[in-house]
């Protein structure tokens, strides 16, 4: 089984930040993106 990758955007950002590496790795791997917000901390 292979481990998804998760992606954490920081601050003033969110998971278009990360488009380049979606498109280049989700082909082979699970990609989850971990939302900073809604919560007190990570």
């Amino acid at each position: 089984m292979i481990e998804p990758l998760v992606l954490i955007p920081s601050m003033m950002c969110d998971a278009r930040v990360f488009y380049a590496q979606l498109a280049s790795l989700s082909a082979d791997i699970p990609i989850t993106f971990a939302p900073i917000t809604g919560g007190e901390r990570m």
